[in-house]
């Protein structure tokens, strides 16, 4: 970590954001604080928080910011037929389990997981107690069939931008359903934008295209100031009923007609 910028748990993480996306070639920080408010700012500032193992038992938070970011816009989802042929198995739910969704990033991704106990924990505070900047989410994937959970993904929301994290799948197509189903639920939910952190072909089979470090920062600080039109919580859903549904956030309500015109004086 010698020559990996070290970022402060009380520093001004607006003008660190600005710097790092301006001025360094590099994508990994480093800290040594593990504060889930901390994280919560982080996140709402355009850094992916990761983890590493350090010595024996010791962690570092490796903030990451990407010098080009892998987002969605929900007018350009593309969810193939294969997908649709494969959705009328599964239901979606958001927020239910998030310990099992833990435990299938862990269990499918093993040694190269970066879900360490710290920031786990912090994640496990974010989810359960909310932040001021962010709202950790998990989407899960169930087998109508059995009731198991087959696939699921932890992220977080920040304003109408919502963030993956990482993810896991154990049963085939669960995966890519998961990823179409989520889009339709965030799009009908006012959601605006999907960072999908780097760029990987399925994400691009998804409809997703590339934007630099300055134009997603960008994105994040308007997205800061808004709110989605409602939350997508919710019981689990058939898959088919959202993919079925283009259906995004209902427009903003027309301004009032202004008054009528007074009479003409006599």
């Amino acid at each position: 970590l010698a020559n990996v910028p070290y970022i402060g748990s009380q520093c001004d993480l607006e003008r660190v954001a600005d710097v790092v996306s301006r001025h360094y070639r590099g994508e990994f920080c480093w800290s040594s604080s593990f504060e889930p408010e901390f994280i919560g700012r982080l996140m709402a500032h355009g850094f992916l928080t990761m983890a590493q193992k350090v010595g024996k038992d010791g962690y570092a938070l490796l903030p990451k910011m990407h010098r080009h970011r892998c987002a969605l816009n929900f007018q350009d989802t593309h969810v193939s037929r294969s997908t649709k042929r494969k959705a009328s198995k599964f239901e979606l739910s958001v927020d239910r389990a998030f310990e099992a969704v833990i435990a299938g990033i862990r269990d499918q991704h093993g040694c190269e997981c970066w879900f360490y106990p710290p920031l786990v924990e912090a994640f496990r505070l974010l989810h359960r107690h909310g932040s001021a900047h962010v709202k950790m989410r998990t989407f899960e994937v169930w087998d109508k069939r059995t009731g198991q959970l087959v696939a699921g993904e932890l992220g977080y929301a920040c304003g109408d931008v919502y963030t993956s994290l990482s993810g896991f799948s154990r049963q085939d197509g669960a995966g890519t359903v998961q990823c179409a189903a989520t889009a339709r639920l965030l799009a009908r939910s006012g959601y605006r934008l999907w960072d999908l952190g780097m760029e990987l072909p399925y994400k691009l089979h998804l409809g997703a295209g590339c934007i630099s470090r300055p134009d997603f920062l960008r994105n994040l600080a308007h997205a800061r100031e808004q709110r989605p039109h409602c939350s997508p919580e919710t019981p689990r859903v058939w898959v088919p009923q959202l993919l079925a549904s283009t259906e995004s956030a209902p427009p903003p309500a027309p301004p009032p007609a202004p008054p009528p015109a007074p009479p003409p004086a006599p």
